[in-house]
């Protein structure tokens, strides 16, 4: 950034202030319904909404957090590179600004006095990177909302231990069967299931990662991360018990075997696919059939 001509103190803060999110904060505020065009002050946006909370702004414009596309970011870089940096800074509060794209948008957070970009996160961390003072962009207004957070806290009370006790289980299950939650494309967010390099299904864990965390103002969200949980489990079981199967079949002839289970089965095709590859890779669980005839049956109850 110094070599663009932006201060080293603005660096220093750049590397030093971190992206928030409100979290579940936010589920406790309700839009008024109306977007106005406003000059937003940069030094009030705390957040992006493709960003990673914890991280610094530097940290996404290096792409080590945030889910940013490389070529947008360097989109804006490239029309720096062709005017004064004055101009660029100038240019996010301009009305030309304004008709590029999509608008920019944020949402306001009146009782916080600060703004979290919505729409233009590349623009929006752009601005921040050469400490623009305004930007020209929609804005959302919300307001702090009793009902919300008293819905929010009656239905956390009801489902906040279940979700967490589930979550919990279910990690201790992926432990056992020898798999792990790795990493995605954009190394943030870990809902990978899989083994070594070999990544083969989903799981949002709410505890994990805050994009996947649960609203609890909608059981549409909390039904649906049971609904995810059912499936993942139900997946490793079939795995499992289609494991401990196999190990009846000469180590030698058990690659063919597993090649024809794949080939012929139509309800478990999916399992016997995963389990051609791991057995190439020599995966096996951390237990035994006995002890996994025990687990399983806790598994279910």
């Amino acid at each position: 950034m110094l070599s663009t001509g932006v201060s080293r103190e603005h660096t220093l803060f750049l590397r030093q202030s971190k992206v928030k999110s409100l979290g579940e904060i936010g589920e406790f505020f309700q839009s008024n319904g109306t977007e106005e065009v406003e000059l937003v002050p940069v030094s009030k946006i705390k957040g992006l909404n493709r960003g990673t909370p914890g991280f610094s702004w530097l940290d996404h414009a290096e792409m080590i957090a945030g889910n940013l596309s490389p070529s947008s970011f360097q989109s804006f870089q490239q029309r720096l590179e062709e005017t004064s940096l004055e101009s660029f800074r100038e240019w996010f509060k301009s009305e030309s600004f304004l008709e590029t794209n999509d608008i920019v948008t944020f949402n306001y957070y009146a009782e916080y006095d600060e703004y979290y970009a919505y729409e233009g996160n590349h623009r929006t961390l752009w601005a921040k990177l050469v400490d623009a003072k305004y930007i020209n962009a929609k804005v959302n207004k919300y307001h702090y909302n009793c009902a919300k957070h008293s819905n929010y806290k009656k239905n956390y009370e009801k489902y906040a231990n279940e979700v967490k006790n589930s979550d919990q289980h279910f990690r201790e299950l992926l432990d056992i069967c020898n798999l792990e939650l790795k990493f995605n494309n954009n190394k943030v967010e870990r809902n990978q299931i899989g083994y070594e390099d070999f990544q083969f299904s989903t799981y949002n864990s709410p505890h994990l990662n805050d994009k996947y965390r649960i609203n609890y103002n909608s059981k549409v969200t909390i039904h649906a991360y049971f609904t995810m949980l059912k499936q993942e489990r139900a997946l490793l079981i079939n795995i499992m018990d289609r494991y401990f199967m196999s190990l009846k079949i000469p180590k030698k002839w058990r690659g063919r075997f597993l090649d024809f289970c794949y080939s012929r089965s139509t309800k478990y095709y999916h399992e016997y696919y995963i389990l051609k590859v791991l057995n190439n890779k020599n995966w096996s669980p951390k237990c035994d059939l006995n002890e996994w005839r025990n687990i399983k049956q806790k598994v279910e109850a």
